[in-house]
């Protein structure tokens, strides 16, 4: 059996966050796949009724993009406990635990919102812009955290916000110089 050793009980708490959240986003892949098939079987009903409307690559993006939110709505609300937390930190960066839990969580977040840059720009052309782009996500961030708010699921945080928008930038900047 294999045994892991840790410093101090701040390193063990470290490496638990990042299991639990390793695991919350493997339970979730199977929601995104469901939602992927869920979106392909209405894109593939709905020119057969309509006629193609699409390219094939814009299909494919769309049954990627709904994955994909449904992986990070998993993530960020279905996965939580309704009535669960309680909690609004109005202060950046301002984690409990540290630098290393706030590089862990400032990291996460901007890795999850990166598709959410590459993939709107590439499926709708109104989001081609930049600052359209910044104003959806932005919008797409504040709805998360509102509705965890409402539903008390999860700590309401101005960081969440800024390093989601990082996320989306980041992702834009891969789609303006490899993908587009």
């Amino acid at each position: 059996m294999m045994r892991i050793c840790f410093a101090n009980q701040l390193e063990y708490r470290l490496f638990i966050n990042i299991y639990r959240m390793f695991t919350i986003a493997m339970q979730a892949l199977p929601l995104g796949i469901l939602a992927a098939i869920v979106t392909f079987i209405i894109m593939v009903l709905w020119e057969k009724m309509k006629g193609p409307r699409l390219k094939r690559g814009q299909r494919w993006n769309f049954v990627l993009f709904s994955a994909y939110l449904m992986v990070l709505f998993e993530i960020t609300i279905f996965s939580r406990t309704i009535g669960s937390v309680d909690v609004i930190d109005l202060i950046p960066f301002n984690t409990p635990g540290g630098i290393r839990y706030i590089l862990l969580f400032a990291m996460a977040n901007v890795v999850m919102f990166i598709p959410f840059g590459i993939l709107a720009p590439k499926i709708f052309k109104v989001l081609r812009s930049p600052k359209r782009c910044f104003a959806l996500g932005f919008l797409t961030s504040v709805s998360i955290e509102l509705i965890q708010f409402v539903l008390k699921c999860g700590v309401v945080q101005t960081e969440d916000v800024i390093t989601n928008i990082i996320g989306i930038e980041i992702g834009y900047w891969i789609y303006e110089k490899w993908i587009k």
